[in-house]
């Protein structure tokens, strides 16, 4: 298994919660493990033994546990506070994230959104998210102005940098970098994104 995945996969108990299914026909939600009412995971009411008990089995699907509208008679005392969901036999289950009290589709997009950190916009965020940012450039700003061109290597380089290319904003001290660069921030003229791509492939290279 590749390292991207192993990463990933340790993200899962982050966004397990995050998963609701809703129920059309009942048939691809498991019973007991997906989260598909208010109660969360039926197995954390319902003991294996019970479960076993009652007739049923860990692969039981919602449309097993609700015939007629009803809960199937060996879970119905248990469940009696619990309505039991519409099942729609020409509807299918779907899958979505339901965070901030809304419903959401499910999407690598709105998973990233429920989970990343939240703080106040600075002002200086076009600098470092733009159309035509480099994704693995842009992540690695930071506030700390030992990281880059304070130190007497990175300094030289940035120097070096900014002669080279015509950039006449040089600077050692990242926040005159950042306050330099904001005001063209927004501009898409050709030389006020070259300067922002130069800005952050050094600062990621350093």
């Amino acid at each position: 298994m590749s390292w991207s995945w192993r990463k990933i996969l340790q993200i899962r108990p982050t966004i397990r919660h995050l998963f609701w299914h809703k129920i059309g026909n009942g048939k691809f939600v498991s019973a007991w493990f997906d989260t598909w009412c208010d109660l969360g995971p039926l197995s954390n009411l319902f003991a294996f033994r019970d479960i076993f008990a009652a007739g049923l089995n860990l692969k039981s699907k919602v449309s097993d546990i609700v015939v007629d509208g009803n809960w199937v008679s060996p879970i119905r005392d248990q469940l009696s506070h619990l309505a039991p969901p519409s099942l729609a036999e020409d509807n299918g289950d779907k899958i979505c994230l339901r965070y901030d009290n809304v419903d959401h589709d499910f999407s690598v997009a709105n998973v990233w959104d429920a989970i990343r950190p939240r703080d106040v916009e600075v002002p200086w965020f076009k600098v470092v998210w733009f159309t035509h940012c480099i994704p693995k450039h842009a992540f690695i700003y930071d506030s700390h102005d030992h990281l880059f061109f304070e130190c007497q290597f990175a300094g030289k380089v940035w120097k070096d940098i900014c002669l080279n290319v015509g950039l006449d904003f040089f600077s050692s001290r990242w926040n005159v970098i950042l306050a330099n660069v904001s005001q063209f921030a927004e501009s898409r003229k050709a030389e006020c994104i070259i300067a922002k791509l130069v800005l952050a492939a050094t600062t990621y290279f350093v």
